[in-house]
């Protein structure tokens, strides 16, 4: 709880603490909220000072006295909480401030991220293309080259069916089949070579899209890390900002219940000065 203004009654400044009383509001809330010194509750209360200042040296009954102290006090009191009330203000308006300027710089953050995001996303999505392409491109390959060898040995097959279908001999006609069937387990041999480096080359690409992934996680997890700290960082900012401008207005509001309190203790003075009747 701040002090009261009764605790800081007699100071010496009072004079000195009225200009900063009557200084303009911070340039950030201009136009949000008066000055203490444009209200009709510090008008009051000035004016009622003055008037007892007017008073002095008139005879006054202790009855009257007590109606001067009475009121003298009420609108001290309401210039007082007058006072409090726009520190309030202030203070509200300061973080209201504060929090849209982070929401919106934090806006901008997760917009960059977003866009930093996509282009990874592209970037990536561009390498898994080009790798799906080379992928087909070798599988194509495996299978132009299984097919010409195919080819080239059913010709062979071919040519030597028709030598065993002209041999006379039983014996020639065997050694003509065994080379057939040679020739038919080098195909079967190739075809098993195709179908393995097939799987191998399907693997792979597998294998290569999964790092492709993983790395574009990663690095989309690096960007997340990267802008939850900015928007850290921001945070702190603009709360610091809003501290500051709190604690900008708590001083000035010091200096005006100073101001109130001094000027309150005249208003007494001038009250006990006053000579008394009867």
């Amino acid at each position: 709880m701040r002090e009261q203004p009764q605790r800081l009654a007699g100071r010496i400044l009072a004079t000195v603490l009225c200009a900063a009383l009557l200084l303009p509001a911070a340039a950030t809330a201009a136009g949000k909220r008066p000055n203490l010194a444009s209200t009709a509750q510090y008008k009051a209360f000035v004016e009622y000072v003055e008037k007892l200042d007017g008073l002095v040296g008139q005879p006054t009954s202790a009855a009257q006295k007590d109606t001067y102290q009475s009121e003298l006090t009420a609108k001290l009191e309401a210039a007082t909480h007058k006072a409090n009330a726009l520190f309030n203000r202030g203070s509200d308006e300061a973080k209201a401030e504060a929090e849209a300027a982070f929401k919106e710089q934090r806006a901008t953050i997760r917009g960059k991220e977003a866009e930093e995001a996509d282009a990874l996303d592209a970037e990536f999505a561009a390498r898994i293309r080009k790798a799906a392409e080379s992928y087909r491109e070798k599988v194509q390959k495996v299978e132009t080259g299984h097919r010409n060898f195919e080819s080239k040995v059913n010709e062979q097959i071919a040519r030597l069916r028709l030598q065993k279908a002209r041999a006379t001999s039983i014996a020639a006609k065997n050694a003509i089949q065994e080379r057939i069937s040679a020739k038919i387990a080098e195909l079967q041999g190739r075809r098993k070579e195709e179908s393995q480096k097939r799987v191998e080359l399907k693997a792979a690409f597998r294998d290569q899209k999964a790092e492709l992934r993983a790395a574009e996680g990663k690095k989309q997890q690096e960007l997340e890390a990267a802008a939850d700290a900015k928007i850290q960082k921001s945070a702190k900012h603009w709360k610091q900002i809003a501290v500051e401008k709190k604690a900008d207005l708590d001083a000035k509001r010091d200096s005006q219940l100073a101001y109130l309190t001094a000027k309150a203790q005249k208003g007494r003075d001038d009250i006990a000065s006053m000579p008394a009747t009867g």
